[in-house]
C-alpha cells in the first residue's frame, strides 16, 4: 500500500513532486473518499458513491481514480487540488480526460448512459460508447445510450469542476451513469455478475483512454495494457507466494504415480494379460481437507487487480480439485476430478489418434539398437543444463536418478530419472528437449517472474507444456513415427477407459488391435489407469494440435517459453509484461535459437500451417 496522508490541504507542489519522484499520490479525504494517482497520465476516473461504504465498488487497481460521494461539496481543498493536477497533465500532454462514473439504481430504460456537457460532443464519446457496447456478460450485452441531455439536466452527483474551468484547462469531460442491473431486489449485486460486469467496464475505459491518449495528448503508449498500474498491492504476491508453497507441498505427479509398475507387468504376464493389477502408491503426506481450508482463507477477494485476481482464483481452484482427486485415489471420484483438472478426450482428438495410429502402422520387432542408461542418458543432460546456465546463471537445473520411478519427470524443476530407464541412442538429444529444453527451461523461466505461479504452473498448464516439449522433439529431428503412435495410442486409451471399459480391454485393445509391443501397451494402460482413471496423458497429443493451430493463426513461439501456462494466458501475460510487471524470459531453447540463426526455417514452415502427420513427412 502506497504512502496516504489524510491531510485535504496536501498542496499541488508536494504532490507533483511525489509523483516526479516516482510515487503514488494517496490522499484519504473525510467521508471515505480517495485520490490515488500511481503517475502522471493524461486521464483520470471519478467515481461517485450514494453511500459512504456502499455494498459495491466500482473501482478497483487503476493507474489514476478518485472516489467521492454525492454531497453538494466536495471535501475542502479537494477541489483546488484536483484542478491543479489535472491542469498540470494536460499542459505536460496537450488534454485531459476526466471520466465520471455513478449509480443510479432505478434508471429507466439502457443500462448505461454517456453524457457530454459540449454541444458539441466530441469523437471519443464514441469511443467510450463503442467500448461500452462491446460487454458481454453471461451471454447478453447492457445497452448502452449515447443521451441527448445534458448531464446538468439530470438528479445526481453534483458534478466537482465547473464546465468554463474544463475548458480553460483542455480537460475533457465525459459521464457515465450506470443502471442497478447488477442489483438484486434488496440493492445487493450479484456477485459474479458483477465481478465479470466491473472487470470489463474497466477494460472499455482502458481501450477509450487508450484511443484518447493516442489521438489528442502526446503521451507515448503504444498498447492500452501500458496504461494500466504498473504497480502491484504486497497482497497479491503475499497469495502468489502462499498458493505456491500449499501447491508444491504435495508432488501430485509422484503421488499418483505407481511405484510398482514393473511387478505388476510381471504378474499381469503371468496371468495371460487377464484382469485388473493392483497398483501401489506412495503414502500421503498432506491432509487435503486441511489444504483446502488454508486455500479458501486466501483473502483473494480484496485483490481489485481484474487479471491478477482472476490468475489466483483459478490457481485456488485448480489446487482445491487436485487435492480432491489425491483424496479420491482409487475410486470413481478420481476420474471424475481428472476430467476437471485434465480434460478428457473429444471426438475430434479421438479421430486424430486413430488415423495416426492407422497411418503409421505397427513395426514388427526392430533389430538391436545402441541404447543409453540411466546415468549416461544423465551424463548427457549435463551438457544442456550448462547450456541454460549459460543463459541465465540464476538457473541450476538438477536430476536425480530414482529406483521408485520408471521413465523421466520433471518436478518442481528437478529432472527424475528412473534407474532402469534405457534410451535409444537416436532418441537421446529429443527426450533432452522435451524435458530439459521444455520442462527444466520453463521452470526456470518462472522462477525469474515476481509472479511465482509462473514456475509451478497456471492451471491447465500442461496441454502447451507437453505440446512445446514434443514439438521440441521434432525441432531436432527426433519424433518419430513411434513416437506419435504413442502419444495417439495415449488417446485412445482414456477414451476406452472412459467409455467404461475394464483395464485388459483397454490394454488389449493396444496391444491386439493396434499392434503396441505388450510391455509398451501395458505401462500406457497402467499410465490411463492410475488412481482410478487419469486423463492427463491425452494432453500430449492434444496440446500438440492446439499449439499448431495457435501458430498457423499467427501466435509467437518465444512468449510461450515465460514459464508454465495455459495457451488462453498468453494475453494476459502480455498485459502484465506490458503492464511493467512481468519481463521476458531469459531462457531460450536451443532448439529455437539454432533455428533462429538460421533464419527460422522449421518455424516459418510452422506458422504457414502444419498437422501432426507432415510433422512426421518433415521431420
Amino acid at each position: 500500500m502506497p504512502d496516504t496522508t489524510t491531510d485535504t490541504n496536501f498542496s499541488t507542489e508536494t504532490a507533483l513532486a511525489r509523483l516526479a519522484a516516482d510515487k503514488p499520490l494517496w490522499l484519504t479525504l473525510p467521508g471515505g473518499g480517495r485520490l490515488y494517482i500511481a503517475r502522471e497520465v493524461p486521464f483520470l476516473t471519478l467515481y461517485r458513491y450514494r453511500d459512504d461504504v456502499p455494498d459495491y465498488m466500482l473501482h478497483a487497481e487503476e493507474t489514476a481514480y478518485a472516489v467521492l460521494g454525492f454531497g453538494e461539496e466536495a471535501p475542502a481543498g479537494f477541489t483546488q487540488l484536483l484542478e491543479d493536477l489535472l491542469g498540470d497533465f494536460a499542459d505536460r500532454f496537450g488534454g485531459v480526460l476526466l471520466l465520471e462514473v455513478w449509480v443510479d439504481e432505478k434508471m429507466p430504460g439502457s443500462d448505461l448512459k454517456v453524457y457530454a456537457e459540449s454541444e458539441d460532443p466530441p469523437a471519443i464519446r464514441e469511443v467510450l460508447v463503442d467500448q461500452l457496447s462491446r460487454i458481454s456478460i453471461e451471454g447478453r450485452s447492457p445497452s448502452v445510450e449515447m443521451a441527448p441531455e445534458a448531464r446538468s439536466t439530470l438528479t445526481g452527483p453534483r458534478q466537482i469542476l465547473p464546465e468554463g474551468l474544463l475548458k480553460r484547462n483542455d480537460i475533457l469531460l465525459l459521464n457515465v451513469q450506470v443502471g442497478g442491473f447488477f442489483l438484486n431486489e434488496d440493492g445487493r449485486p450479484y456477485p459474479l455478475l458483477f465481478r465479470d460486469f466491473r472487470d470489463k467496464l474497466h477494460t472499455a475505459f482502458q481501450r477509450t483512454f487508450f484511443e484518447f491518449v493516442r489521438l489528442q495528448t502526446t503521451y507515448n503508449a503504444t498498447h492500452f495494457h501500458q496504461l494500466g498500474n504498473h504497480r502491484v498491492d504486497e497482497l497479491v504476491w503475499e497469495i502468489d507466494r502462499k498458493l505456491v508453497e500449499i501447491s508444491t507441498s504435495f508432488p501430485f505427479l509422484m503421488l499418483v504415480t505407481a511405484t510398482n509398475d514393473d511387478e505388476a507387468f510381471e504378474r499381469f504376464t503371468e496371468a495371460g494379460y487377464r484382469g485388473e493389477p493392483a497398483f501401489h502408491y506412495r503414502f500421503l503426506p498432506v491432509d487435503p481437507d486441511a489444504l483446502k481450508r488454508d486455500l479458501y482463507n486466501l483473502p483473494i477477494d480484496r485483490v481489485k487487480d481484474a487479471t491478477l485476481a482472476y490468475i489466483l482464483r483459478d490457481k485456488r481452484d485448480e489446487t482445491v480439485r487436485m487435492l480432491d482427486m489425491l483424496a479420491h485415489r482409487g475410486n470413481e471420484l478420481f476420474r471424475y476430478g481428472s476430467m476437471q483438472v485434465f480434460g478428457g478426450v473429444d471426438d475430434e482428438l479421438l479421430k486424430v489418434a486413430n488415423e495416426l495410429l492407422d497411418r503409421l502402422p505397427a513395426k514388427g520387432a526392430a533389430a538391436a539398437e545402441a541404447t543409453v542408461d540411466a546415468g549416461q542418458f544423465l551424463a548427457q543432460c549435463r551438457g544442456e543444463f550448462a547450456y541454460l546456465t549459460e543463459q541465465y546463471p540464476v538457473a541450476q537445473p538438477s536430476a536425480l536418478i530414482r529406483e521408485d520411478l520408471s521413465g523421466l519427470m520433471v518436478s518442481q524443476g528437478v529432472l527424475n530419472i528412473g534407474h532402469r530407464l534405457r534410451v535409444p541412442e537416436r532418441r537421446v538429444e529429443a527426450l533432452i528437449q522435451h524435458e530439459v529444453g521444455t520442462h527444466v527451461l520453463t521452470y526456470w523461466n518462472g522462477k525469474a517472474q515476481p509472479l511465482t505461479l509462473l514456475h509451478s504452473g497456471t492451471p491447465g498448464y500442461e496441454d502447451l507444456q507437453e505440446g512445446l516439449a514434443v514439438l521440441g522433439e521434432w525441432f531436432v529431428g527426433g519424433l518419430t513415427p513411434a513416437r506419435l503412435r504413442n502419444l495417439a495410442a495415449r488417446v485412445v486409451g482414456i477414451a476406452h477407459m472412459l467409455g467404461g471399459h475394464p483395464f485388459d480391454s483397454t490394454f488389449s485393445l493396444l496391444h491386439e488391435a493396434h499392434g503396441l509391443p505388450a510391455e509398451t501397451a501395458f505401462h500406457t494402460t497402467a499410465r490411463v489407469y492410475r488412481g482410478g482413471g487419469f486423463t492427463k496423458d491425452a494432453v500430449y497429443l492434444r496440446g500438440l494440435v492446439e499449439l499448431l493451430q495457435y501458430l498457423e493463426e499467427g501466435g509467437e513461439l518465444e512468449p510461450l517459453f515465460m514459464g508454465k501456462l495455459r495457451l488462453d494466458y498468453v494475453p494476459l501475460l502480455d498485459e502484465l509484461t506490458q503492464r511493467g510487471i512481468l519481463r521476458r524470459p531469459p531462457l531460450i531453447p536451443r532448439y529455437f535459437r539454432e533455428d533462429a540463426e538460421a533464419g527460422h526455417p522449421k518455424l516459418k514452415r510452422l506458422k504457414a500451417g502444419m498437422s501432426v502427420f507432415d510433422l512426421i513427412a518433415q521431420s
